[in-house]
């Protein structure tokens, strides 16, 4: 049983989805091909169906999560947005990473505000960032931090798109989409990877973009699709965006975890099922680890993840549990970050089976 927060365990169907695959030839069908554009379009459809995903918003595939950190940094940071600001909140290893890969390309103009792990993100922490009608900032938000297992509630998500509406925001919901009933209006960049809530194996990424962020790139930007253009990146967002709204990729993509996708997102129930049982069995988790005498990272009720829980123990606890957690033949999640040593990590993800927890917590006993 495999509890580690991505790459995590895979739904038990993709060993059926693979040999299928296989015996239709989907494994060499090739991208710019009417069968692949038909795959990406029905994956298109059932995210706007069960994730509540806006019809207007584009869908690009990219290779993983980080990569969208980079398309998104890049493509706002430079030649006519140079003059933007790009906000980074973070409390955790991967909001501060994405904040550092901006800063280490764009120092002018990228700006990190770190607040604690068990601190509520506020209104009055985006009080500090002027607003004006000409010149939109971004805001970068981890919804869900996997290294410290913390989150931003969907309130506070609503709220600061409330209070911010000539800005732009960003949000990494790598550990969260898919797993939780995300208001993707709320946002105007959300990005995922398919090994956490998606139950697949890792090698892909996927993007939301709005209308108004595309819109607003379009106008301002020195690259946009023209009959005579030539593209300097192969993941230039404007780029992305035509072949996007071909349902293709720019580059020859991982064809198979596509079509995996186009499997899982047509089998699994709609988000506000699945967000249901994964808040559930997070409360009944948190509590059972409570009553069991052991030690929770985060100790704000309001801001732990329902996604990835945390233990806290002392080095050498970790080291024994994760041993005889072995034995038993579960793999739990190292600590990440400044956490790696005296932490635990459980992944909550959908394709994990209440029978599963049951086993975990009489281990855990």
């Amino acid at each position: 049983m495999n509890f580690y927060p991505g790459p995590s365990k895979v739904y038990h169907q993709v060993k059926d989805w693979l040999n299928e695959a296989y015996e239709t030839d989907i494994l060499s069908i090739q991208h710019r091909s009417q069968k692949f554009m038909d795959i990406y379009e029905s994956i298109v459809k059932n995210l706007q169906e069960k994730h509540n995903i806006p019809k207007d918003y584009t869908i690009v595939f990219t290779s993983s999560a980080t990569e969208c950190w980079h398309i998104l940094n890049d493509s706002f940071g430079s030649n006519n947005f140079s003059n933007i600001n790009s906000y980074h909140f973070f409390n955790g290893a991967f909001g501060k990473k994405w904040f550092d890969y901006r800063k280490a390309n764009y120092p002018k103009t990228t700006f990190g505000i770190e607040f604690g792990i068990n601190e509520e993100l506020e209104d009055n922490f985006f009080q500090q960032i002027p607003q004006n009608d000409y010149l939109p900032n971004i805001i970068c938000l981890c919804q869900n931090e996997t290294s410290n297992t913390t989150q931003i509630s969907q309130k506070m998500l609503s709220e600061i798109r409330q209070n911010r509406q000539n800005d732009f925001i960003f949000i990494d919901a790598t550990s969260s989409w898919g797993g939780q009933n995300l208001n993707f209006n709320d946002a105007d960049a959300w990005f995922t990877s398919v090994q956490k809530c998606f139950g697949l194996p890792a090698g892909l990424g996927i993007m939301a973009l709005s209308p108004n962020l595309i819109d607003f790139y379009r106008k301002n930007s020195a690259v946009f699709p023209t009959n005579d253009i030539v593209y300097n990146r192969y993941n230039q967002l404007s780029f992305l965006i035509e072949k996007a709204n071909q349902f293709q990729t720019t580059y020859t993509p991982n064809v198979l975890n596509i079509y995996l996708l186009s499997k899982v997102i047509s089998f699994v129930p709609s988000i506000s099922i699945t967000s249901k049982k994964i808040e559930k069995r997070a409360n009944h988790l948190y509590k059972f680890i409570e009553r069991n005498y052991y030690h929770l990272l985060i100790t704000n009720t309001k801001v732990r993840s329902k996604t990835v829980l945390a233990i806290r123990l002392m080095p050498e606890g970790v080291e024994n549990i994760k041993k005889k957690a072995k034995k038993e033949d579960i793999i739990l999640g190292n600590g990440y970050g400044s956490w790696k040593e005296d932490t635990l990590r459980i992944a909550n993800f959908p394709q994990h089976t209440d029978i599963e927890f049951e086993r975990l917590k009489e281990f855990l006993k």
